[in-house]
């Protein structure tokens, strides 16, 4: 029956993609678009599975022929070859699609669509801050050890804001390096001289036992969050000089460059990293004495114990970061009315009440 065919063409192209993107009722299917997210980005669940879909660890072993077919396959959309009309008869393919695009966002650039290095894709965040947030917790609270980790959360930090950063074609972006490594040096002396300063106060400060505790909890937090916000405007300042792009919202063709639209795109990152490391660096420290106690035999084994840190850490950190970054939209909304007056009346004589533009990271 029809009905039955619809059941198996459903379950056949989830099968083949491995994915289940629908989130409404029954085998209802989202038709593919290049512009728009497969999930709602106007509100905040929406962003976070779409969150969750980038930063999949498993996107990690894509292999490099996968990446050519899924390229392929979206050429194959963007030349016409697969169009709409096709694709209401069609769900496999429309499956395949989304799938491709998917994959496509985690490990390549969104701008020039180049394939990024393994250590900075969206889907490698997780894995690489694992070992950076394990040393800042669980490593004994020396100078040395709290100078190494804010240096080694910096330096990891620049290279993924380097290589995701903004690029638009045509305008030059030769001293993007230097710019980028002036802000990483600033940065993590900031980190650095907050880790060490903070450290070395509480232990001259008169404070409860508790309180002292608490604010030595809050130190890796602190450092971490103050040198974030400003690596971020940093590394970004040549934006807010000279603009970010902005795109038509139903094309995606870019219509020019904005410093309204860089202002608000960093500020937005800037308080995504506030928030990003509250859960990952202030929960753990929290949740480790409770579960040492919880399972005492278990923590009693070096093994156990890892094996204990290792699952609240990860957990913290898989909660924490899609959360903290699904604040705001990657793909955010910016009103024409509020453009520089000659940005405003080109998009006006297009008809446009708002732009679009890549937030960054």
């Amino acid at each position: 029956s029809k009905a039955t065919v619809s059941v198996l063409n459903c379950a056949t192209s989830q099968d083949a993609t491995h994915r289940h993107f629908s989130h409404t009722s029954g085998c209802t299917m989202k038709p593919f678009s290049l512009t728009e997210p497969y999930y709602d980005q106007e509100n905040f669940s929406g962003r976070l599975m779409h969150f969750y879909d980038l930063i999949n660890p498993l996107r990690l072993f894509t292999s490099s022929a996968a990446v050519d077919e899924h390229r392929a396959l979206i050429g194959q959309f963007k030349s016409g070859e697969i169009n709409a009309e096709k694709l209401k008869n069609d769900a496999a393919l429309n499956a395949k699609l989304w799938n491709a695009r998917s994959v496509l966002q985690a490990v390549t650039h969104p701008d020039t669509e180049e394939r990024l290095n393994v250590a900075f894709m969206p889907c490698s965040f997780i894995p690489a801050n694992f070992p950076i947030c394990a040393g800042m917790l669980l490593s004994p609270q020396t100078p040395f050890n709290a100078a190494f980790w804010q240096w080694v959360n910096q330096s990891y930090n620049a290279g993924f804001n380097y290589v995701n950063r903004p690029i638009s074609a045509g305008v030059d972006d030769s001293d993007a390096f230097n710019s980028t490594l002036a802000a990483y040096a600033s940065a993590t002396v900031v980190s650095c001289t907050m880790a060490l300063g903070m450290n070395r106060w509480l232990k001259t400060a008169k404070l409860s036992a508790a309180m002292a505790r608490n604010l030595k909890i809050a130190v890796p937090y602190t450092a971490v969050a103050g040198a974030g916000t400003f690596n971020v405007a940093a590394m970004r300042y040549k934006g807010l000089v000279d603009g970010i792009p902005y795109t038509h919202p139903e094309t995606g063709e870019e219509l020019g460059l904005s410093t309204g639209v860089a202002q608000t795109a960093i500020s937005q990152c800037a308080i995504s990293r506030v928030a990003l490391p509250a859960p990952i660096l202030l929960i753990p420290p929290y949740v480790l004495p409770v579960a040492y106690r919880t399972f005492g035999g278990l923590a009693g084994s070096f093994l156990g114990k890892s094996a204990i840190e290792l699952t609240v850490l990860t957990g913290a950190l898989s909660i924490g970061l899609p959360f903290a970054i699904a604040m705001f939209p990657q793909k955010g909304k910016y009103p024409v009315a509020s453009l520089e007056e000659e940005q405003r009346k080109q998009c006006e004589k297009l008809g446009l009440e708002y732009v679009c533009f890549n937030k960054g990271l």
